[in-house]
């Protein structure tokens, strides 16, 4: 029986308690800051200038200019407690996976002008992004409902795990979250054999060994499609990338997958919008994968305003 779950790593390697989710938390929030060049030894001119007590103490609110769905507070908990954000103090009324509503506030934070004035934008370029992703991710699993299609996110990331992790808030699954994570043999890997398509078939299956989750190949053609399933079949957990196909061309590798090799998962990538997403997901694949998800800048709208 194939379970594309197989394929799909759930939220504990996406938690702020493994090490390796946090040392991305800690590359992103060193990346954006270091834009702003926020740091002891440099100043904020404007707040210096602009600011008559930039030490006195001021409160905020952090409002949805737009409705959506609420992912990053988890992360911004984390940057507090690990004194990341100064002296700010955040009070959050929503939990990560929430809906919002326009105007609604989500919540509220208090500090020195100082670092309100210095976090701001890191703050809402935070969540903008995190939420935006997670907010594309839902309205994408609910146009397709009540299907069972594992909509899923590519490596086309721009925050790595916490890309991946907006997803998952949103509802949609993960995939590989690292190269150890399962074996996705790609055109690059075939042309790097210098060999022809069965002779780097042939070592695959020679070297696999079932010692991973799972394993995919990335086909381009029915006869690919034929080859690879015939000589992936009998490995743990097997699975199929439809890369570009039309989606005539993948209802008839589908079509012939069900009838000859029913245990292959099989996944859709390549080309996929909103716009044709239907049709795919009416051919019943397993997954599909789309760079839609983190590569098209989707934020959602979210502002910060004194109180």
């Amino acid at each position: 029986m194939r379970n594309p779950q197989k394929t799909h790593i759930n939220k504990p390697r996406l938690s702020i308690d493994d090490p390796k989710y946090t040392d991305c938390l800690s590359k992103v929030y060193d990346l954006i800051i270091s834009a702003d060049q926020v740091n002891d030894n440099e100043e904020d001119l404007t707040t210096k200038i602009a600011v008559t007590n930039p030490s006195a103490k001021s409160g905020y609110q952090i409002i949805a200019k737009q409705k959506g769905k609420i992912a990053g507070i988890t992360e911004l908990k984390f940057f507090e407690k690990n004194k990341k954000l100064g002296s700010l103090n955040i009070k959050f009324f929503l939990k990560d996976g929430s809906a919002v509503k326009q105007g609604q506030t989500v919540a509220t934070l208090t500090g020195t002008n100082s670092d309100i004035l210095k976090y701001e934008r890191f703050i809402l370029n935070f969540l903008q992004r995190m939420s935006g992703i997670a907010t594309a991710t839902s309205e994408i699993v609910q146009s397709i409902a009540p299907s069972s299609v594992l909509i899923c996110p590519t490596r086309k990331t721009l925050w790595g795990l916490l890309d991946k992790k907006a997803v998952l808030i949103g509802g949609g699954g993960t995939h590989r979250l690292s190269l150890q994570d399962g074996v996705l043999v790609k055109e690059n890997h075939f042309h790097a054999n210098k060999c022809d398509f069965a002779e780097s078939l042939e070592h695959i299956v020679k070297t696999y060994k079932n010692q991973s989750r799972f394993i995919e190949i990335e086909v381009e053609n029915m006869a690919e499609v034929k080859q690879a399933a015939s000589a992936i079949n009998k490995l743990k957990n097997p699975c199929l990338l439809l890369d570009n196909f039309t989606p005539n061309q993948a209802a008839a590798a589908i079509k012939h997958l069900r009838q000859n090799h029913p245990n292959i998962i099989v996944e859709i990538s390549g080309g996929i919008t909103p716009k044709n997403l239907k049709k795919y997901a009416a051919l019943k694949p397993d997954i599909i994968s789309m760079g839609y998800l983190t590569n098209t800048p989707h934020t959602v709208d979210i502002s910060m305003r004194g109180i």
